[in-house]
């Protein structure tokens, strides 16, 4: 059927019609043309249904950015990541966008395939490695998926160093587990109880975990590896912090 032709059919057709007949052609970029030649609702539908696991490398950056953009970014991950594992060209910026979307959203769009853990911490390590994506959003992100990380080999790295280097980070996360001694029990909301297990799972890893939990590491002249604070300065910060929280 034409183009031509198939809009003049598609007139006739409700939105999900429409949708459902484009994700019978072609995953590409003329097919993605005629989509954004149609009503949004049909476009919209499109990118809500569509597979797009087939598409090829120079479409890739295209149907993630669609992708993302109707709210479908574990999707996104999935094909990003994907490619990361195939060490070919990654849009970091894009990747990372994504990343923090699936965050934001419920998990109606999870995973679809049982690795997905792996292409994660490929895809995590690629935008890592990129060098173009600042530590804070990184370590954000790490938090995020923590309880998909810890499925598959790979430390929260960035998390770790920020352990090692910020003595309050680590006293928070001791406040998100355990009470304050003499604390009154208070009622913990649905998001504190998620916090607290993912702050569990840093401070006590599996024992799967290829590396240990992060803590300051002295060598023989007492300073901190990788910190230029000595570790006695390191316990007196988190005490410190214990004391004033």
């Amino acid at each position: 059927m034409g183009e031509e032709k198939f809009a003049d059919v598609a007139l006739t057709w409700t939105p999900v019609q429409r949708a459902q007949f484009l994700t019978c052609l072609p995953v590409d970029g003329r097919t993605w043309n005629l989509t954004e030649t149609l009503d949004k609702e049909t476009e919209r539908g499109y990118w809500q249904s569509v597979a797009p696991y087939s598409v090829n490398d120079t479409d890739v950056e295209r149907a993630a950015r669609a992708l993302v953009q109707h709210d479908r970014p574990c999707a996104a991950v999935e094909l990003l990541a994907m490619r990361a594992t195939l060490r070919k060209g990654l849009p970091v910026s894009l990747a990372v966008d994504a990343l923090e979307k699936m965050l934001r959203m419920p998990l109606d769009d999870g995973p679809r395939i049982g690795s997905f853990s792996y292409y994660l911490s490929e895809l995590l390590d690629s935008v890592a490695a990129s060098g173009e994506i600042n530590e804070e959003r990184l370590a954000a992100i790490e938090w995020g998926f923590l309880p998909i990380l810890e499925h598959h080999d790979r430390a929260p790295s960035v998390l770790h160093r920020r352990l090692a280097r910020e003595p309050g980070f680590f006293a928070e996360l001791v406040s998100l587990v355990f009470r304050a001694e003499n604390e009154e029990p208070r009622e913990v909301s649905p998001e504190d109880r998620t916090h607290g297990v993912v702050a569990y799972k840093l401070l006590y890893p599996g024992e799967g975990s290829r590396e240990h939990r992060a803590k300051p590491q002295s060598t023989r002249a007492g300073s901190e590896i990788g910190c230029s604070k000595p570790v006695s300065s390191w316990r007196q910060a988190v005490g410190a912090r214990w004391v004033t929280t």
